[in-house]
């Protein structure tokens, strides 16, 4: 929020948290970690398999932060 709002161009107002989770088949791991730029294949291919072991689904737990700002009336002079 601070550096949201340090330019002064807006006002904090609140922020909002959300934990949430999904369970992720092997296939739908992969399928995740194949969208990540920096993973090599044999590295996608090992997850499936890890989540295999692991019983064949895997949960992925998130936290959501929203930060509410709302313009500033006192626009700053660039």
């Amino acid at each position: 929020m601070d550096e949201l709002s340090a330019g002064g161009w807006f006002e904090p107002v609140r922020t909002e948290s959300w934990r949430w989770s999904i369970d992720l088949t092997a296939q739908q791991a992969r399928a995740l970690f194949r969208t990540f730029s920096d993973w090599s294949n044999r590295e996608v291919e090992a997850v499936g398999r890890a989540v295999a072991d692991e019983g064949g689904t895997v949960t992925e737990h998130y936290r959501t932060v929203l930060h509410l700002l709302r313009g500033s009336t006192a626009v700053p002079q660039i």
